[in-house]
């Protein structure tokens, strides 16, 4: 068939682009790179000019002949029956024909060259996409529409195959992406901190076919066989957004819910997953990103989860929800076997989220107490480390404990493995003691409570040769100021001990607090 040819649009997809479904540039960018993926290529070159506002899209697929291009322009909507995979045995993930359609709205005509390995013909067709986008168009004018092209032969390139997708004449939406205003303090910890072109990047890189990081964690587990195909952007390789440093829980071959069969792993890097937007699950469907991170609605309602924004990972769809992809392929149509699934993601997040505040607070609670910083509690160092480690131990912990023969040392040292879920205890081999040594003295410290209303020492009171009561009731041992009241009340105690006259205990007194807190 010889030129125009005729490009042929299910109204379905008009009604889309109309209603600027695709007004996000890289969820566009996103379907044409698809389109690649399933016609084989190996390798995808994105190139996009902010001075010029043109955008080029070159692949290595087998390419195509004039003829095959005609049927090309005629699959736009749900596709005729053809294999789910490809040559390379590859999943397919285009479903609707959008393809190419999706960046329409993003120019006013589309540039397309081609040619097959062993043809010296080259064609390159131009598509008048600004008819199918405009505000005032009507769905029901505009499903065909003319294709104007022309043919040459170079022999010198018969043996090259390739697709170039070109955008001449951007429109509004693109500018406004490319030009958009970047706030980096307002939006100090998202990607609309970025500038236009790391913005791009990083939203291609999340929702792109791509292969994870090499050192990744969690691509053996959500992507055991990954794909030969690579994306660049303006000449640098295309990496999948990868956050996670260490998995929490993850699939231990196919998981499968309902007739839904995925591989998932959850994992975090133990603070704040930034930026914003990588935080929660990115679910992938043969491969490319649907919708954003989601937690699957937890937390919305009822408790929060104060380190639910710690967490990240990937789910990968193997089977199931093929058919309840949405036409802009960026969500899934509710039903039993996806309403199950969300449940089940929903249950992983929401122990996840409890594991990890169990294993900060932990962490954190001992490191002060160990230290004595002024986060530690009024107690026993020994009692407050039973506790933390109690309290992993009902998350899965196992305790280890060893002993060691070092004298300086007096309380136990705890580490916590989080990969290994394991704790280790080293204890000095005589019973720890929490100690205090105040203006030069050291004193054995018991935690204890008492009425110190009714009590002649509020908060603390001395029972024994170098021994000393601490009252964990005391309303100054609170605060960021404890530990100076603490030694403030022991000073009290013990000037009142060693003195038998008010003049003693004045004179007393002023000598501690300048032993204690002189700093000169």
């Amino acid at each position: 068939m010889g030129w125009p040819k005729h490009l042929t649009v299910d109204k379905r997809i008009i009604s889309l682009l109309s209603a600027s479904t695709y007004e996000s540039f890289p969820r566009a960018l996103r379907e044409l790179v698809s389109n690649s993926y399933d016609a084989d290529a190996t390798q995808v070159d994105i190139g996009l000019s902010q001075r010029d506002q043109v955008l080029t899209v070159t692949d290595n697929r087998s390419g195509m002949t004039p003829d095959e291009f005609d049927f090309f322009l005629r699959i736009a909507g749900r596709q005729r029956a053809r294999k789910r995979t490809t040559v390379l045995g590859r999943k397919r993930i285009g479903q609707f024909g959008i393809g190419f359609l999706a960046m329409f709205p993003f120019c006013q005509t589309v540039e397309v060259e081609s040619t097959v390995a062993g043809s010296p013909v080259i064609f390159r067709a131009r598509i008048p996409a600004a008819r199918f986008c405009t505000e005032s168009a009507k769905v029901e004018d505009l499903t065909a529409a003319d294709v104007t092209g022309i043919e040459r032969t170079d022999e010198k390139q018969v043996d090259a195959h390739y697709t170039i997708f070109k955008l001449e004449k951007t429109t509004h939406l693109l500018h406004r992406y490319l030009t958009q205003r970047v706030d980096e303090k307002k939006f100090k910890n998202s990607i609309r901190s970025y500038s236009a072109m790391e913005r791009l990047k990083w939203e291609l890189q999340d929702i792109l076919p791509i292969n994870l990081p090499r050192k990744s964690v969690i691509a053996p587990i959500v992507n055991p066989e990954p794909a030969n195909f690579a994306v660049t952007l303006n000449g640098e390789e295309l990496i999948a957004n990868d956050y996670v440093e260490e998995v929490l829980t993850s699939s231990k071959g196919i998981e499968q819910v309902g007739n839904i069969a995925f591989h998932y792993a959850i994992g975090t890097p133990w603070k704040a997953v930034k930026p914003d937007e990588a935080r929660g699950l990115r679910i992938r469907l043969n491969q490319v990103g649907v919708g954003p991170r989601q937690y699957f609605d937890l937390g919305i309602a009822g408790r929060t989860f104060s380190r639910l924004h710690w967490l990240t990972g990937e789910v990968s769809i193997l089977e199931g929800l093929d058919e309840a992809i949405t036409l802009d392929r960026d969500s899934f149509t509710a039903g039993q076997d996806y309403d199950s699934f969300r449940e089940f993601f929903r249950s992983k997040l929401r122990e996840m989220a409890f594991l990890v505040e169990d294993v900060d607070v932990a962490k954190r609670t001992i490191a002060a107490q160990s230290s004595h910083s002024p986060r530690a509690q009024m107690a026993s160092t020994d009692e407050v480390i039973k506790e933390q480690v109690e309290r992993l131990k009902r998350r899965g912990f196992d305790v280890k404990t060893k002993s060691t023969a070092d004298e300086g040392r007096r309380q136990a040292s705890v580490d916590i493995d989080t990969k290994r879920r394991t704790i280790t205890i080293t204890s000095p081999n005589r019973t720890a003691e929490d100690r205090i040594t105040v203006a030069g003295k050291t004193w054995r410290i018991r935690y204890t409570e008492w009425d110190f209303d009714k009590e002649r020492f509020k908060g603390c009171r001395i029972t024994g040769v170098n021994t000393i009561e601490i009252n964990s009731e005391y309303p100054l041992f609170r605060g960021a100021n404890k530990d100076v009241f603490r030694r403030l009340q022991i000073l009290l105690a013990q000037a009142e001990n060693e003195t038998t006259s008010k003049k003693e205990l004045f004179e007393k007194i002023q000598s501690l607090l300048l032993r204690e807190f002189d700093n000169r």
